[in-house]
């Protein structure tokens, strides 16, 4: 741009002549009827002087050799004054973080708007974008730089054609305005303004949705405080590795009623004795995995539909869905007691019944002065035949011969023959059983007719002595031997069988079982006074000294020794 630089012209701009028309009107070559239009210097003088103004108030000297100094003027006007769209709010984070917080205060954003939350752009959806410095990219993920339109504009602009520099392709490109100046002044007001940091935006609302930002700023406005935290009304879902609670006070993970009040805590606290679940306002009190590797609870424990009482009670299917007490009551008799009970007849001559067997002993006396055998009745007739009867010296058991043994055999089930002699007296006894080859069984004479009318009496039974049932029911078998049926058809005894690997095995693992029921019990008041703080050195030494002993006791195999010849940690190693 450059003003007349030639002879004709003179220093000063004449003055302007009255205006003819207040209608615009247009430039022609002539029809016939009309000439050539001819602008006049008025028209000149005005154009020139407009572009003048607008170079002034840029702060750009005329320079004939430059042909853009207009859109070079227009761009520093509508930089100094406004922001533009090319530059992103870029003018803004230039000016400091005075100018940015300002901003985003004009904006309703305060300090919620950050650039962590903007998603990225596409072609159908709002969002930050990378910048591109290409003139010429076709990338429609990027946005060109100022950099890059600007090369582009000149480019278009040194392209233009050489004859729009004359005035009358200039005065067409301008559309022959005459307040040019004054119009592209009027256009710049309607730009923000830079030094106002966006407080001169009219629809804030607006502008941040063309910016797509609304979303963005939702999330920020519904984002915790990581100084204070809040309350979220939604799911938290982490697809990292851990959600952490972090200090060395106590940590409670609770879950709250709506109105406040605690439904369950979970936490463990430094050094404490394990996990803790606490029911909250329920009641029941706290669950604890202990860091031993036991589990306490405050009351049952549950598993199906069995459980363990506090008290160590259980009760389940296996005991016939009642407690473990009741099962044990029912079906076992009680030591020192019987489940029917005994019957008997005191006195020289009398007999006793067991209440659960019916097993019936009978004794008497018989006095002689001379060698004698007598039938005498029995104090109490067997209900059906009995076994056998002993007769011995009542002041002294005879070891002689068979006359002074004093004899007593039975007649019948009521009556019993007694030899005597030499004046002394004779004491009898008199038990009978039933054995059964077929069962390997010895089964009392009393309850014979129970067993009958149940169906289960064997049809082998012999009657055998108090002798044979005393060897071989009354008392522990030989070592090494169980009871047999003998060639005879009597009871024997023979060779134990060696036991298989799986019965070695099982009586291994019972055995590794009750040592570390004896190891666990000892621990747990050493772990109590070590926990409280009150530990002895002598208790600290105890309690190492088990813990090692239980874990080489929980580190034996019991596969590797089939033989059964276990190699168990030995009771010094826990004392060491």
């Amino acid at each position: 741009m450059y003003f007349l630089d030639n002879n004709s012209g003179i220093a000063t701009m004449p003055p302007l002549k009255e205006t003819q028309s207040t209608t615009p009107l247009w430039f022609t070559e002539g029809d016939g009827n009309k000439g050539i239009s001819w602008p006049g210097e008025d028209w000149f003088n005005i154009q020139q002087a407009e572009q003048l103004a607008l170079l002034d108030a840029a702060g750009i000297r005329p320079d004939k050799g430059k042909l853009n100094q207009l859109t070079l003027a227009i761009r520093a006007i509508i930089g100094q004054e406004a922001l533009l769209k090319t530059q992103a709010l870029a003018e803004i984070a230039a000016a400091g973080k005075g100018a940015q917080e300002k901003a985003r205060t004009h904006l309703g954003l305060g300090k919620l708007a950050t650039q962590d939350g903007i998603q990225e752009a596409t072609l159908h959806r709002k969002g930050i974008v990378q910048l591109n410095s290409s003139p010429r990219s076709a990338d429609e993920t990027t946005a060109a730089t100022p950099k890059a339109v600007n090369e582009r504009v000149n480019a278009v602009v040194d392209k233009a054609p050489s004859d729009l520099d004359t005035l009358n392709k200039l005065a067409q490109a301008i559309s022959n305005n005459p307040k040019f100046a004054e119009s592209v002044t009027q256009l710049l007001s309607q730009k923000l303004a830079k030094n106002e940091n966006g407080a001169d935006i009219s629809n804030k609302n607006q502008f941040v949705k063309n910016l797509g930002l609304t979303e963005t700023i939702d999330c920020a406005k519904n984002a915790l405080d990581q100084r204070t935290g809040g309350t979220v009304n939604g799911d938290i879902i982490s697809q990292g590795t851990q959600i952490s609670l972090k200090g060395d006070n106590r940590k409670h993970l609770g879950i709250h009623n709506q109105d406040g009040s605690v439904r369950m805590w979970l936490y463990k606290d430094k050094g404490g004795d394990g996990v803790r679940l606490n029911n909250g306002n329920d009641g029941g009190g706290e669950y604890v995995f202990h860091k031993d590797g036991g589990f306490r609870s405050p009351s049952s424990v549950y598993a199906g539909a069995a459980r363990i009482a506090s008290d160590g009670n259980i009760y389940g299917s296996q005991w016939g869905n009642q407690w473990l007490d009741a099962y044990l009551k029912k079906t076992f008799q009680p030591k020192g007691a019987c489940g029917q009970p005994n019957t008997a007849k005191r006195g020289v001559n009398g007999w006793w019944k067991c209440g659960d067997t019916g097993l019936i002993i009978q004794w008497g006396k018989t006095d002689s002065e001379s060698f004698d055998r007598k039938i005498l009745p029995l104090p109490l007739p067997f209900p059906n035949e009995g076994l056998w009867a002993l007769g011995w010296v009542a002041e002294a058991i005879g070891m002689g011969e068979d006359l002074c043994s004093h004899s007593a055999g039975l007649v019948d089930r009521a009556h019993i023959k007694v030899t005597t002699d030499y004046n002394l007296d004779s004491n009898r006894i008199l038990i009978m059983y039933y054995y059964s080859p077929g069962e390997n069984a010895f089964f009392p004479e009393e309850l014979k007719q129970d067993y009958i009318r149940a169906g289960s009496f064997p049809k082998d039974t012999i009657e055998v002595g108090d002798d044979v049932w005393l060897e071989f029911a009354g008392n522990l078998p030989p070592k090494g031997k169980q009871r047999i049926v003998g060639t005879d058809g009597f009871p024997a005894w023979g060779d134990r069988p060696p036991p298989t690997k799986e019965d070695l095995m099982s009586a291994a693992e019972k055995q590794k079982s009750s040592l570390m029921q004896i190891a666990t019990v000892a621990i747990a008041p050493l772990q109590d006074a070590a926990d409280t703080d009150m530990a002895t050195d002598a208790e600290k030494a105890a309690l190492l000294a088990w813990k090692k002993y239980r874990v080489l006791l929980n580190r034996v195999d019991i596969s590797t020794a089939p033989d059964g010849d276990m190699e168990w940690p030995q009771q010094s190693d826990k004392d060491a």
